[in-house]
């Protein structure tokens, strides 16, 4: 079962990259400027679990380089999962993803990192309310509303400051795919 979801993902990103428009809007909409390439089996991660069945929460995703593992936290907490050899060499965005249902019940995946900041290190923080800041920056963008800014700090250095990147995301109830 879980190859034929495999197979099933596998069909519908290709079929989306040949049957999309270079030009339309929602190509503008999805980030190209950091690589992203994941498939996760929900049920085996207890944050992804909870957060893709209920609207306005969030778990972020990433990788420890140090040690192989995947870093999952989500408001019920954290937990370091071992990367399993399927999964290795996917991409998980310049400081990890962002994953959850927005309050339209809508999909949506992120970067963990700061965009405005442009640093794997500057990841930003989530709040329970769908709010995620960068420490750096002080700039919050809001998860709920397609990551759009939210708040910018007066003495914000950046003159345009940008939205969250964004990421494509597939979700059939089992088995989560991000990529751009």
């Amino acid at each position: 079962m879980k190859r034929l979801s495999y197979i099933f993902l596998f069909f519908t990103f290709h079929f989306s990259l040949f049957t999309s428009c270079n030009n339309d809007e929602a190509t503008k909409t999805y980030s190209t400027a950091n690589m992203v390439r994941c498939y996760l089996q929900v049920n085996q991660y207890t944050q992804l679990f909870n957060v893709m069945g209920s609207m306005g929460e969030y778990a972020t995703i990433r990788p420890l380089k140090s040690d192989g593992k995947l870093l999952i936290w989500s408001n019920i907490g954290s937990t370091e999962y071992p990367i399993a050899a399927d999964m290795k060499g996917y991409e998980y965005g310049l400081g990890g993803l962002i994953v959850g249902v927005n309050y339209y019940n809508e999909y949506m995946a992120f970067d963990l990192s700061c965009p405005n900041c442009n640093r794997a290190g500057r990841r930003l923080s989530i709040s329970y309310d769908g709010i995620a800041k960068c420490g750096k920056c002080g700039i919050s963008y809001d998860l709920n509303n397609y990551g759009v800014l939210r708040e910018v700090p007066t003495d914000c250095s950046y003159e345009t400051p940008r939205g969250l990147f964004r990421y494509r995301i597939i979700y059939d109830g089992s088995i989560l795919g991000i990529y751009n």
